[in-house]
């Protein structure tokens, strides 16, 4: 099924499953997920069976992100985020990717900061329409992993990993190749040989 065919699929079985109230704006791949840009994330967020019957009629997986339009600004989202997630989560840094619409939380205790079956994050979703990401900080300070998550966010690289997992969703949902169907394998280390496992494919 090429990538057009299943964006027409999702559009017309979203438009039977979603109520009439909810409205989305684009649909769009990125990778392996069908993503559903919408104004009304807060009642997504509310409404998760929803999304699960969408993603088991079009045997998909589906992420629902909030249409540009209606995210908070950083600094007021910032702030409303800090007042939902609990102390206990001990937030140590946030930072927000404007390119892909998402918040990167991290915390040193990343179980709180999600809550309950993704309670927590459902409710930061509904207040400010970012979509968050929670990772866990590191145990000793690093400069080099503080230095690449802030390359990754740079507004260039942010566009690039959106443009690759474009492209990269493009390939996973094309029609199958014609001609031979086979690849070769070839097993290095782990196989009764010296060094670490490998598959060489």
């Amino acid at each position: 099924m090429a990538v057009e065919d299943v964006i027409k699929l999702v559009k017309e079985v979203a438009t039977e499953v979603i109520p009439d109230n909810i409205a989305f704006t684009d649909v769009k791949v990125e990778a392996s997920n069908v993503v559903l840009y919408t104004p009304n994330v807060e009642i997504f967020a509310e409404n998760s069976d929803v999304i699960r019957t969408l993603a088991q009629k079009v045997r998909k997986r589906i992420i629902i992100k909030a249409d540009a339009s209606v995210r908070k600004p950083v600094i007021s989202a910032k702030q409303k985020l800090l007042e939902v997630i609990p102390e206990e989560a001990e937030i140590v840094e946030v930072k927000f990717d404007e390119v892909n619409g998402d918040v990167i939380i991290e915390a040193v205790n990343p179980g709180r900061a999600i809550g309950k079956h993704g309670s927590v994050l459902n409710q930061v979703r509904r207040e400010i329409g970012w979509n968050p990401i929670v990772v866990r900080s590191a145990p000793m300070e690093s400069k080099t992993l503080k230095e690449i998550r802030n390359y990754m966010l740079s507004d260039k690289i942010a566009g690039e990993r959106k443009k690759f997992l474009t492209r990269v969703g493009k390939k996973i949902f094309r029609d199958t190749i014609e001609g031979e169907q086979y690849v070769r394998v070839t097993a290095l280390g782990g196989y009764r040989e010296v060094g670490r496992s490998c598959h060489l494919l």
